[in-house]
């Protein structure tokens, strides 16, 4: 292979800043990539970052979770939920730990698991509603792990036994008795509830169980 020469520059190209000469080039949000062209030699791309901005200031507090609905920014900070700038509604029975977000598209809700409560909002978001003080979710979960999935038309949830519940199709606001499965593989109990593509995944202790729509009537 013969060998090909290179000559390095002592010193780096000379470019000024602020149109001034007494201070060098920088380069300011952003970061380098560097690929081969067609010779196999490389070549430096500099790109941009993307950059942020504050979208809304609200009353200080512990952050519990922050959600996009519907082009609007809904953040739930202490014991208060906010619209943008806005409370929607009273205060809410919990001030720490985080909250979980999911939508039901059929009646346009957003869903919001705040500990063992459930909390919907409706379109405009000028409401809120809690599950649990409702007389149509008598059979509403108390005691939930973190995590609320939407799935085929259904919310589910699951508390510390392991036991997924689901509400009635299309219907956030009312869960029918006998409408759970229970995690069966290990003798643990529930930690947590999310989503993988179209599964429920349940966290136990130490296991994990995957649940799906099987259509079965209870």
């Amino acid at each position: 292979m013969a060998n090909r020469d290179k000559r390095l520059p002592l010193f780096g190209e000379y470019a000024n800043r602020l149109g001034v000469t007494t201070k060098d080039r920088r380069f300011k949000n952003t970061f380098f990539e560097v690929a081969k062209n067609e010779d196999g030699e490389p070549v430096i791309f500099i790109l941009k970052r993307p950059g942020m901005t504050q979208s809304t200031s609200v009353t200080a507090g512990a952050g519990r979770g922050v959600y996009e609905w519907q082009g609007d920014i809904y953040t739930v900070i202490g014991n208060k939920l906010y619209k943008g700038t806005t409370a929607v509604g009273a205060t809410l029975a919990n001030s720490t730990g985080l909250c979980y977000f999911t939508e039901e598209h059929v009646t346009d809700k957003l869903i919001i698991q705040d500990g063992s409560e459930m909390i919907t909002v409706p379109v405009g978001g000028a409401s809120r509603t809690q599950l649990v003080t409702d007389s149509a979710t008598a059979n509403f979960p108390t005691s939930q792990v973190p995590g609320v999935v939407y799935l085929d038309t259904y919310i589910l949830v699951m508390d510390s036994n392991g036991v997924i519940y689901n509400c009635n199709l299309d219907d956030v606001t009312v869960w029918t008795s006998g409408d759970f499965i229970t995690e069966k593989i290990e003798p643990d109990n529930g930690v947590a509830l999310f989503k993988y593509r179209n599964f429920a995944v349940a966290l136990g202790q130490w296991s994990t169980e995957f649940v799906y729509n099987a259509a079965n009537p209870s």
